[in-house]
């Protein structure tokens, strides 16, 4: 794959995630990322991994009722409770810091690769495509985060 195409996806990271996409070819699929690490799910976002996203919030969702009904039935403590909660979030934490160059990667070649398929002899309209579909989204976090506070907000009532 052109490092071409990947400069264009990474933007202003080229860098660094070039970097990354190298040690990634020769097999090196875990570094550390602070910010994901940091943001977990909302560097996700950031990144434009909806799906991804979409996944791991499906796996908190799960932990987390599983983790309630658990605390219904075995009627264990709070304080066994919030540490079982925050058990579950820094392993995610630790999972998005490690793995999260790896899974931004994949989800960089998927989308070249579907550039390169949809527009197979458009030049131009694959460099449109790669830049479209990457980049950051700060609006989407604002959003995401603006939801989460708005539930919590609710639920609270």
């Amino acid at each position: 794959m052109e490092k071409l195409y990947f400069e264009i996806f990474f933007k202003k990271s080229i860098e660094y995630y070039i970097d990354k996409v190298e040690k990634f070819e020769k097999g090196k699929r875990i570094s550390f990322n602070l910010p994901a690490f940091l943001f977990g799910i909302f560097w996700i976002l950031y990144r434009k991994m909806y799906k991804q996203s979409l996944l791991i919030f499906g796996i908190i969702l799960i932990f987390t009722t599983a983790q309630q009904i658990l605390f219904l039935k075995l009627n264990y403590s709070i304080e066994l409770n919030k540490l079982i909660q925050f058990s579950i979030n820094i392993t995610l934490c630790f999972f998005v810091g490690f793995f999260g160059n790896w899974i931004y990667i994949k989800h960089a070649k998927k989308k070249i690769n579907e550039a390169l398929t949809k527009f197979d002899s458009d030049e131009i309209l694959k460099k449109k495509y790669i830049a479209k579909t990457s980049g950051t989204s700060i609006l989407t976090v604002i959003s995401v985060l603006f939801c989460f506070i708005l539930i919590m907000y609710l639920s609270e009532k």
